[in-house]
């Protein structure tokens, strides 16, 4: 059985590393939107 402390610990170091995948996303994306906006606008222009 696990002490609190461990599922504390690994629940903590599972969400640090969501939260890390879920900013690479969020990047990845803004970098997609920036590149569709800018193909848009050299089109138009």
């Amino acid at each position: 059985m696990l002490s609190e402390d461990k599922i504390a610990q690994r629940v903590g170091a599972a969400s640090e590393q969501l939260s890390e995948k879920l900013n690479q996303l969020r990047r990845m994306l803004l970098m997609q939107d920036y590149f569709e906006t800018a193909k848009i606008s050299t089109i138009l222009a």
